[in-house]
């Protein structure tokens, strides 16, 4: 049975086929389906998990888990539980998560991703702002930040781990009209875009513009605008003359 709200109204908690919200609708408890789309304002009292995909692109307020074959998010959601894709997630939007956020595949952030736990995914390609106080695990990690609000993460792992500065990575221009204006790049005056509490390992790292207490891995290049404690290494290290590093400890 499919459910469809186009004005006011609101769905009782069970299993469905397909939901559908264009307009303000409350789901009344925990919620099984094979897709749900919500354009409106849509507000689950319980969890909701579906078959397929689930896209929000209004105003989604979840007060349990949320699980789904694929999510999107081009709009705001909060999910007052985890947040778990089976295959792929999309957070173009604004997107906050009480607990853990799961991607079984590829997690694109291109909007802004608050997580209260961890992350976890195959592959993470960040763009946007992301928040996360716990772990950020995944087997291969690709951010490209501005340096304006830096992104905040408690701690990374991974394989290959690449942190580099996005179109607005130096902070010293802005863009009206298609045109470029404000200063060029200046070599070692570049801010700050990724901050992490504990420590970052992997296998292969390349950091530009990170601030953290510690850096472990194999082959590391610590780029333009680091500011780094200690940097373990048992393969090649690199360190931008426009970097600072306290501490280098050769591990091999």
């Amino acid at each position: 049975m499919d459910m469809r709200v186009s004005g006011s109204g609101s769905i009782p908690g069970g299993v469905y086929d397909d939901v559908r919200i264009s307009g303000s609708g409350r789901c009344q408890g925990d919620i099984k389906c094979k897709s749900f789309r919500g354009s409106g304002s849509s507000h689950c009292v319980g969890s909701l998990e579906c078959e397929g995909d689930l896209h929000v692109s209004g105003s989604g307020h979840m007060e349990g888990n949320v699980k789904a074959n694929e999510i999107h998010c081009s709009g705001s959601l909060h999910a007052g539980g985890s947040l778990e894709a089976m295959a792929e997630l999309h957070a173009s939007g604004s997107c906050h998560v009480e607990k853990d956020c799961i991607s079984h595949g590829t997690l694109h952030a291109s909007g802004s991703l608050s997580v209260e736990g961890g992350i976890e995914a195959e592959k993470a390609m960040v763009s946007g702002k992301l928040h996360c106080k716990g772990l950020l695990n995944a087997e291969q990690v690709e951010m490209k930040l501005g340096s304006r609000n830096p992104s905040k993460v408690g701690a990374i792992g991974g394989s290959q781990i690449v942190v580099e500065y996005g179109s607005f990575g130096d902070g010293n221009g802005f863009y009206l009209f298609g045109l470029r204006f404000g200063r060029a790049k200046e070599e070692g005056r570049r801010g700050i875009i990724l901050k992490v509490a504990e420590s970052i390992e992997g296998d292969v790292l390349n950091l530009e513009g990170v601030e953290t207490p510690l850096v472990v891995g194999k082959d590391v290049r610590i780029g333009d605008g680091c500011r780094i404690g200690t940097v373990r290494y048992s393969g090649v290290l690199e360190v931008s003359e426009n970097a600072a590093v306290e501490n280098k400890e050769f591990i091999g």
